[in-house]
């Protein structure tokens, strides 16, 4: 007698089925923690501060919602046109002449020095410059 004769539910179908059903919740739970981490750390805040744009709250008192009065005010503000015009410029110039310095220092690197001893003394200044700051800056704050 054939198993799937004798017990209808392990149909070939069936079998495949609850495999996918089972590696789909198998799937879910590895990436239930990073949705969680997500919804916690960047989803709420940028929601919340999304809320608190629309309100006039000074921390102090209970929020008051004002609409889009903080947005009209803003962009009516020369001190904002005026930032931003200095972000954009900065990242129009200094985003592709960082890209293009880093590409070619790292080709340069590549063909003159094949040893990864040599590349990792090279770059030793910039990760202990790094390195150093970020001690530095937790030993003064204790």
């Amino acid at each position: 007698m054939n198993p799937t004769e004798a017990n209808p539910e392990l149909t070939p179908d069936r079998t495949v089925q609850r495999g996918a059903r089972q590696e789909a919740l198998i799937g879910l739970a590895f990436i239930l923690p990073a949705c969680i981490g997500f919804g916690l750390f960047y989803l709420y805040p940028a929601i919340r501060g999304l809320w608190i744009s629309f309100t006039d709250w000074n921390m102090l008192s209970a929020p008051s919602f004002v609409g889009l009065q903080n947005y009209l005010q803003v962009f009516q503000d020369e001190k904002f046109w005026s930032a931003l015009g200095i972000t954009f410029k900065y990242v129009l110039l200094n985003i592709p002449i960082q890209t293009v310095l880093g590409i070619l220092l790292a080709v340069a690197m590549d063909r003159v020095v094949k040893s990864t001893v040599i590349r990792g003394l090279m770059i030793l200044p910039y990760l202990l410059s790094t390195v150093v700051s970020v001690s530095h800056g937790e030993s003064s704050s204790a």
